[in-house]
């Protein structure tokens, strides 16, 4: 899965420096799959609608949760409650990259500097999907377990909260 990953970051490279090309129908229609359920779920904070968008033995690569469907619900109640985010607000995507069945979204997020809560800054954020049987079946990011100097050791904390 790393070599596949390596290759993924490579082609992303050569989208950016080589020609284009077009979007297969197949693209297209992963690309909407995980744009769905960024806006469904994410952006909305609805976690009922997970279902239509995660496979069942969804694989989160991440060091710290459990993989599957019920344990991302589990994890997105603990994290969002039950209420809906009634905000409005969209994520601000900076890029939507597909390969296949690979689709990765790059994200702004504006932040408050820890070091002068009167000043901000804006971050960037990835997260990467492969989408298999109109599903999202597997999702990476740059989540870690904290160091000594972060949150209790052993613990796990995102660049900045969603």
């Amino acid at each position: 899965m790393k070599i596949r990953l390596c290759l993924f970051c490579v082609a992303m490279l050569a989208t950016f420096v080589g020609s284009a090309r077009a979007e297969t129908a197949e693209e297209a229609a992963n690309k909407a799959v995980v744009l769905g359920f960024w806006r469904d779920v994410v952006d909305a904070r609805d976690v009922t609608k997970a279902a239509d968008y995660l496979d069942v033995d969804y694989i989160r690569n991440n060091p710290c949760e459990p993989d599957g469907l019920e344990n991302y619900v589990e994890w997105a109640q603990s994290r969002w409650g039950n209420a809906t985010k009634t905000d409005g607000g969209a994520t601000d995507f900076v890029a939507v990259l597909v390969d296949g069945d690979l689709v990765q979204l790059v994200m702004r997020k504006p932040r408050v500097d820890p070091q002068d809560k009167s000043k901000a800054y804006v971050a960037y954020w990835f997260d990467l999907f492969r989408v298999e049987g109109g599903k999202i079946r597997e999702h990476w990011d740059p989540i870690r377990k904290a160091d000594r100097s972060g949150p209790a050791d052993g613990q796990c904390r995102l660049a900045f909260p969603r």
